[in-house]
C-alpha cells in the first residue's frame, strides 16, 4: 500500500492555518508569509476586540481567507517541485 505524501499537504496546510492562522505557511517552511498571516490577523483582532458584537462569520471568514492562503501556497509548492 502507497503511503500519502505529507510533504506541502495543500488540505494540511489548510487546516492548520484555518484552526491557527500562520501555522499552515509555517508546516510549508514559508516563514515570512507565516508571520505575516499571523500580522495581518493580530491588527484584524486588535480593531475586533474594540466593537462590541462581533459577528460570527467574521473569524470564521478570517480563517478562512488565512486557509485558502496556505491551500494556494502548497499548490504552487507543488508545481514547482
Amino acid at each position: 500500500m502507497k503511503k500519502p505524501d505529507l510533504k506541502n499537504n495543500p488540505i494540511i496546510a489548510f487546516m492548520l492555518s484555518f484552526l491557527f492562522p500562520g501555522i499552515g505557511m509555517f508546516y510549508l517552511k514559508s516563514w515570512r508569509n507565516g508571520l505575516i498571516n499571523i500580522a495581518i490577523v493580530v491588527v484584524f483582532s486588535i480593531f475586533l476586540f474594540q466593537v462590541e458584537a462581533v459577528p460570527f462569520f467574521i473569524p470564521v471568514f478570517i480563517g478562512i481567507a488565512s486557509g485558502a492562503w496556505a491551500y494556494l501556497e502548497a499548490e504552487a509548492l507543488r508545481k514547482s517541485s
